[in-house]
């Protein structure tokens, strides 16, 4: 075999095979007599030997005819196969995303602009993955999440990506409702004189930036976890301090199972937002997720 096998030849080969005649497969492939003829010919000297004997009763398959049929037809199977999947494909290219979604908005924002995403794009599927920011910068610049949400990182390059901040999150001091703290009388000196649960990708900024902007000094972390849920539970069940989102602890505060500690450090804010390649196409099914993340984000 000299040269690469053609699928438009193979497809031709088969047609032959298939009506017995040059004639007949001409006809079904609406081609000149000729064109298919040329067409064997070249398929011919590609595989290095003759494929049909033509006789008075039309085109016989030659042994090596014979050994070529089964895996034509698997040939042209599969390459009809791999055109049909990507035209489902290309078709349907709004029906996925892959989003990346910082930890604390995961039980959020995102789920409520999620929801009104697949009530307008019928047979979306979302791919989501939760990361710090800046596992999602890294993750926008490399192609494997189309869209994300969360913070833009500091000290984290963020070329190609563009940032648009939807979201203003306060920070909060909690404890739980038994705490000794609220039998005292509550000062920053012995609020931050206890140990600290905090969320790991954000506690270094913090302890760096917002308690010496306070004249504070940073209290002693004990426990550094990327779980949310984590801090929320260390915090119900111990006698440390959080330093959370308001928004993630909203309904033990509103039950009354956490309680904010009053310090210098209430109203602490951060921003966040929706984090895109800035030169990337965007699906309507993308456009959408933004708009339902920036009206999440409103409402919250």
């Amino acid at each position: 075999m000299s040269a690469p096998l053609d699928l438009a030849q193979l497809a031709r080969f088969l047609a032959i095979a298939e009506h017995g005649s040059f004639r007949a497969a001409a006809e079904s492939l609406r081609l000149t007599q000729p064109t298919l003829s040329w067409s064997i010919r070249q398929l011919e000297t590609a595989v290095g030997a003759s494929l049909f004997e033509r006789g008075a009763r039309g085109a016989k398959l030659t042994p090596a005819g014979e050994i070529l049929l089964p895996r034509a037809r698997l040939i042209v199977s599969e390459g009809e196969r791999a055109r049909s999947d990507l035209e489902v494909f290309k078709q349907k290219g709004d029906a996925f995303i892959a989003i990346g979604v910082a930890p604390l908005f995961i039980n959020t924002i995102f789920p409520i602009a999620a929801a009104a995403t697949l009530a307008q794009v019928p047979g979306l599927t979302m791919r989501v993955t939760e990361a710090y920011s800046a596992e999602l910068v890294a993750a926008l610049q490399s192609g494997k999440v189309d869209i994300a949400f969360g913070g833009k990182p500091p000290n984290v390059g963020t070329e190609g990506v563009a940032f648009e901040p939807t979201y203003l999150g306060q920070y909060l001091v909690i404890a739980r409702r038994g705490h000794p703290i609220f039998k005292k009388k509550i000062t920053d000196e012995v609020v931050f004189s206890h140990d600290f649960v905090m969320f790991d990708a954000v506690s270094v900024r913090f302890v760096a930036s917002d308690f010496p902007a306070r004249n504070l000094k940073a209290p002693h972390v004990t426990v550094r976890t990327s779980s949310m849920q984590c801090i929320e539970a260390m915090v119900l069940n111990s006698d440390l301090f959080g330093y959370v989102a308001r928004d993630y602890v909203r309904a033990a505060l509103e039950s009354g199972a956490l309680r904010e500690v009053p310090t210098k450090l209430m109203g602490a804010t951060a921003r966040a937002g929706i984090l895109s390649r800035e030169m990337g196409a965007q699906t309507p099914a993308v456009r959408i997720l933004k708009a339902e993340l920036r009206k999440a984000c409103k409402v919250s």
